[in-house]
């Protein structure tokens, strides 16, 4: 387990809700977007909270419907809370970050590790797709014995459907 020590501002009592991560790869999947927002939606509706970097275009995606729906959510960051945008309703956000004051800038470190935490702090992953030649494709695999992870059917989850994650179905009927 990792040794999780994070900065938090704005809601913390939306720490308390149970935490769906996100997690995908930068390359967009154009064919499985509208679903991957779609399901988002719907989960929405449901008492979760869904912990993100909301960096990668999926995520960035799923972000804008859930500020435009006023949903919780929390922004895990890889660098300095005072450096991540603030444009969101503060009643309904919680941001952390693993990060000192001093780091201006993701780094490719400070990026693996804000997915590590996300993992950790998430009771179930939600995975649009991830890269199998990733870093973040491990720290997923490695976690699929410990907690829920549910993928979107793709070629692209295969390894992690073998590593034990299920496919989005079953997250449905949850």
């Amino acid at each position: 387990m990792v040794n999780i020590q994070l900065n938090k501002k704005s809601n913390n009592q939306i720490y308390q809700l149970f935490k769906t991560g996100i997690l995908a790869s930068r390359i967009m999947r154009p064919h499985l977007t509208q679903t991957v927002i779609d399901t988002v939606s719907n989960l929405s509706e449901k008492e979760t909270v869904f912990i993100s970097g909301w960096h990668a275009p999926i995520e960035k995606e799923i972000h804008k419907v859930l500020v435009n729906h006023g949903k919780p959510h929390i922004h895990a960051g890889a660098k300095s809370i005072h450096k991540l945008a603030c444009e969101l309703v503060e009643d309904k956000v919680l941001f952390l970050t693993h990060c000192s004051e001093k780091v201006h800038r993701i780094t490719r470190e400070n990026a693996l590790r804000r997915n590590q935490i996300i993992c950790e702090l998430s009771e179930q992953l939600l995975i649009p797709w991830l890269d199998p030649r990733g870093k973040t494709h491990e720290i997923v695999k490695d976690v699929c014995a410990d907690i829920p992870v549910f993928v979107f059917d793709s070629h692209y989850n295969q390894e992690l459907i073998q590593s034990g994650a299920k496919s989005i179905s079953e997250l449905q009927v949850m």
